[in-house]
């Protein structure tokens, strides 16, 4: 069976269907990510933490299609603050609960 365009050989890189800024992407920074709408309907998503590994493909779940993301390290300044945030405030509840599960008041 010949290999289509849509399907890549094995161990060769999948063939990107566009190149989109991080900027025209719309961030959650509860998930601490960024989705952009696939033509199919569904959406890309790409993670801050896929981002600081070197990730810059985002595939659509339902059909497939693969775009690159253009970005340049201040555009994730945002969401990196909003991950301290986030981490800042599990460390907090962690440290409000007991090894019995019940809150410890905690002095300052």
């Amino acid at each position: 069976m010949p290999l289509t365009n849509d399907i890549p050989a094995p161990g060769l890189p999948p063939t990107i269907y566009d190149h989109i800024e991080l900027l025209d992407c719309t961030p959650h920074p509860d998930k601490l990510a960024w989705t952009y709408p696939c033509p199919c309907g569904d959406l890309f998503t790409i993670t801050l933490q896929e981002l600081q590994h070197g990730t810059e493909i985002a595939t659509c779940p339902s059909c497939s299609l693969v775009i690159q993301i253009i970005w340049e390290e201040e555009d994730i300044d945002e969401m990196k603050e909003e991950q301290k945030a986030q981490e800042m405030e599990r460390q907090e509840k962690s440290n409000m609960v007991d090894g019995n599960g019940t809150r410890e008041e905690i002095c300052a």
